[in-house]
């Protein structure tokens, strides 16, 4: 579930995982749909990643690694 905030995503996923970590992402690779072809690219993470059980918590913004040559 993937929530707009002005810039930045919240995102909450469900994982396999019981451990508990907090990460400080600036380049974490992800994949993500495309918005005009809904094709699946890969994209990058900047932000904070929270791991509890069983879900991740995500809040940064992304961006596409060819936005520089645009």
């Amino acid at each position: 579930m993937t929530f707009n905030i002005g810039t930045n995503i919240l995102n909450f996923e469900l994982r396999y995982g019981v451990g508990l970590d907090i990460e400080f992402c600036d380049s974490r690779p992800i994949w993500a749909n495309e918005p005009d072809s809904g094709k699946l690219i890969p994209m990058w993470f900047e932000g904070v990643a929270i791991a509890i059980p069983f879900f991740l918590i995500c809040y940064g913004r992304i961006g596409d690694f060819n936005e520089d040559e645009k």
